[in-house]
């Protein structure tokens, strides 16, 4: 089992252990019941009387009970701090309980809060009262919400989760504006950028702070504001001012990451302005966006002109025409044997291309074998991204070493491909190299290998920046092989049952190295499988993946990876294969389950690998029973229903996705359309919305108002080119975001607001197009697919992966992993 913790830029943890100390409500009941029963846990919020000021001290109040009708074991209540609340501290009414908080602080002007208890079994009846103390930062409206969690089966959602709204501190009303210049023409070298605060009044503002996340291509020298008493800081990841200097939380700043500059202002009058220079040094060719905010402590009642941005040209002194292509040599090669890739990159100028980075993405099929290099100066490496633990082959940076090759660890890949990346030393104009790839083809079906080149350099030409090749499939041993799969009907919740899993190989030849892989459903638990060949290996692995908010649907949800894979070896015409897995049922809710079947010999019928298996059971919670229908025209489509089907026509559909207790989708058509999800303040969603883009180039936008919470959306691009905008504000909770590009020119972005509601996941895969994947500022997953992408994780602790083709990625601050950029 494997876990990936992401951690915030700064992270300050405080373990609560509460005292019996404070005001004691009815104690809970003694412990009872079992975690396979059932129960319904509630929580109600309420806040403070009146509307605390600016620098006030308060309480929120959770009451959690447990209605039963059995015990709630492992009961956990979390409530989420967002930026303008600070934590004090907390409190139980049960001394038994213990509390712990995770203070997140991207910046000085930018902090949240989690807290978490621990209040153990809550009997039938039971209840605990947790008092959170805060103190009020922000003049803005404010959302808190508590929710609560026990290990037992849910007979009822909707009461898990409860919201506070905290009204705007109106005392002290400024409009901030902010405003950004730069150079115009041709930009070299060092420069400036000018930020001008204004406070059109009609108060003072207190609090007043600067915040811009510069990107690559520039790199800090100084930052000053116009009032000599205002004090600007600059971090990578929370860090000092000066690069030679350790950073606060410890270590050297990266500059390689986006840098973050905060600027204390403190107050500004009505009709004043203070400006702030920074002066920053070009180090890209590349085009630059720049973008900054302003905040303050005072109630600012217009948020539409505290952003601004500006934008710097590709610089055309520094252009490189960088190529690539590939060679492979004629014939098809079998499984087994080795193939060479050989990768020819040029430069046609005119200038010298520095910082070149080769990326090659090994798919299926196909396993590293060895490397040879042209020059002693290029360095090379692999790494394997299927799911199973192997330690990769990897060159050390700098070594002088031209070649490679794999070591025991390198064992086939299962699934997932792999990569190997090298970083070139410099091409002078019209100079040229290559790299030899050596990998062993490990299947027969054909394949595809992408290659991709990039360097700092501005070029102006990307259609010769990625090269693929064909290897056509090895037809040499033909086996169609086939899988079916059946189950009892609808089995009793607790008890144990198999699923029977049979797997032939229909000829003409023998089908070599069959695997089943069966990723196994939420509902079941996993017992034991067995096959009819003793000789046969199966191996279940639990991949609980990246952490995820839990599910808010009544039927079970898993965002993990379960997955049963048993290898059969060789399997000769005409034989066949008994598998036998045994799960326990967890679930009344009806339960899906899938395998396939795989091998390294062609097979030319896909058809019958799959085997599916239903089990009956109560309709899954929220099942939609109305929707809408367009036209094949161009229709404006406005619903509250939980369907829409758009026509053929360019619609536009919009979606007002208040609180319901049913999952909700979009289907758009063949035309361009654009589709708005709607998320109205204040809403607890706690649904599932799905938006299936058509084949036209969609435009799909995600507004979810302030204080909504428990928002999930899934995004389809499917078709042509799709931009989806994310306008999240950040007073949401509890947001997540997934969006799957289909093979068009993808973009993703947010709107508005430089900060997103926490906590917010964001997930965006591009397509095989030429994608731009813009992150939150949270623990976003981007993932670029085929096609030169350009990949943005902004501030959080994110993964980027480029895929194939020349990807730019841009980390922000935080715990970041990058990969194939």
């Amino acid at each position: 089992m494997r876990n990936r913790t992401v951690v915030g830029a700064m992270v300050l943890s405080l373990l609560l252990i509460l005292s019996p100390a404070g005001a004691q409500t009815e104690p809970k009941p003694p412990e009872g019941g079992t975690s396979q029963g059932t129960t319904d846990l509630a929580v109600q919020a309420t806040g403070p009387g009146g509307i605390p000021l600016v620098g006030d001290t308060f309480d929120l109040v959770f009451s959690v009970t447990n209605n039963g009708p059995e015990a709630a074991p492992d009961s956990t209540f979390s409530t989420y701090l967002s930026q303008g609340l600070s934590f004090i501290s907390a409190t139980s009414s049960d001394a038994t309980d213990t509390c712990s908080v995770e203070t997140y602080a991207y910046a000085p002007s930018m902090s949240e809060a989690y807290v978490t208890c621990d209040l153990g079994q809550l009997g039938t009846g039971g209840a605990t009262t947790l008092t959170v103390t805060v103190r009020r930062d922000a003049a803005r409206e404010i959302y808190a919400y508590g929710s609560v969690w026990t290990s037992a089966q849910e007979t009822n959602y909707d009461n898990d989760y409860s919201e506070i709204f905290i009204p705007a501190d109106q005392s002290q009303t400024a409009d901030l504006a902010l405003q950004m210049t730069g150079p115009t023409g041709e930009v070299t070298g060092d420069f400036a950028y000018k930020l001008k605060v204004n406070n059109e009044g009609p108060e003072t503002s207190s609090g007043v702070w600067l915040t811009d996340y510069l990107p690559d291509g520039v790199d800090l020298i100084s930052a000053t504001s116009s009032d000599p008493s205002d004090v600007c800081t600059v971090s990578s990841s929370g860090g000092g001012t000066d690069p030679a200097k350790p950073m606060d939380g410890g270590g050297s700043p990266d500059f390689y990451r986006q840098q973050l500059v905060s600027c204390d202002l403190g107050s500004l009058d009505a009709g004043s302005t203070k400006v702030v220079t920074l002066r920053v040094t070009r180090t890209s060719g590349w085009e630059i966006w720049n973008s900054a905010s302003v905040s303050s402590a005072s109630y600012d009642p217009n948020y539409e002109n505290d952003y601004a941005d500006f934008h710097i040209g590709a610089d055309p002194s520094v252009t490189s025409d960088v190529n690539v292509d590939v060679d492979l040599a004629p014939g098809v090669p079998l499984v087994g044997e080795q193939a060479r890739l050989v990768f020819n990159v040029k430069n046609f100028g005119p200038s010298t291309a520095g910082d070149l980075f080769l990326a090659n993405y090994i798919p299926e099929g196909l396993e590293f074998v060895s490397f040879q290099t042209q020059r002693a100066g290029d360095s090379c490496g692999f790494q394997d991204y299927s799911y199973k633990d192997q330690a990769p082959y990897a060159a050390e940076p700098g070594s002088p070493e031209s070649s490679g090759s794999a070591d025991s660890a390198s064992s086939p890949i299962y699934y997932g491909g792999s990569s190997f990346d090298c970083g070139l030393a410099s091409l002078a104009s019209r100079e040229s190299t290559s790299i030899t790839l050596v990998v062993r083809r490990t299947g027969a079906r054909e394949i595809y290998d992408y290659v991709s080149v990039y360097s700092s350099n501005y070029d102006p030409n990307y259609e010769d920046n990625y090269a693929e090749v064909l290897i056509p499939a090895d037809k040499s041993q033909p086996a169609d092989v086939s899988i079916g799969m059946t189950a009892p009907e609808n089995p009793d919740v607790g008890s144990r049952f198999d699923y029977n899993l049979t797997v032939t190989n229909e000829g003409p030849s023998t089908a070599s190295k069959v695997q089943v892989a069966d990723p196994l459903p939420w509902g079941v638990d996993f017992v034991g499988a067995t096959s009819s060949d003793g000789t046969d290996v199966c191996e279940f692995t639990d991949y609980e993946g990246y952490d995820e908010p839990r599910a808010m649907e009544s039927s079970p949800s898993f965002y993990g990876y379960r997955e049963l894979r048993c290898d059969l070896g060789d399997l000769a015409a005409g034989e066949t294969t008994d598998i036998t897995l045994s799960v326990t049922r967890s679930t009344e809710y009806e339960v899906w389950n899938s395998a396939y079947v795989t091998s390294s010999s062609y097979d030319e019928n896909y058809d019958n690998d799959y085997a599916y298996a239903a089990i009956k059971g109560e309709p899954a919670y929220g099942t939609c029973d109305g929707g809408s229908t367009g036209t094949d025209g161009s229709d404006d489509i406005v619903v509250d229903d939980c369907f829409v089907e758009a026509g053929a026509g360019a619609d536009q559909v919009e979606m007002f996705a208040g609180s319901s207790s049913v999952d909700r989708s979009i289907v758009a058509g063949r035309g361009a359309d654009q589709i708005t999800v709607n998320v109205p303040s204040g809403s607890s969603v706690e649904r599932e919305i799905k938006v299936d883009g058509g084949r036209g180039a969609d435009t799909i936008n995600v507004v979810v108002g302030p204080g909504a919470t428990n928002v999930t959306v899934v995004i389809y691009g499917r078709g042509q080119a799709d931009s989806l905008n994310l306008d999240i504000a950040p007073t949401a909770g509890n947001v997540r975001i997934v969006f799957k590009g289909g093979p068009g020119k993808d973009t993703a972005r947010s709107l508005r607001y430089s900060e997103t509601a926490r906590p917010t996941i964001v997930r965006l895969r591009g397509g095989p197009g030429t994608d731009m994947l813009l992150g939150t500022n949270n623990a976003d997953l981007i993932l670029g697919g085929r096609g030169s992408d350009h990949l943005d994780g902004g501030a959080g602790a994110d993964t980027l992966d480029g895929g194939k083709g020349v990807d730019v990625c841009r980390d922000g601050p935080g715990a970041d992993l990058v990969r194939r950029c």
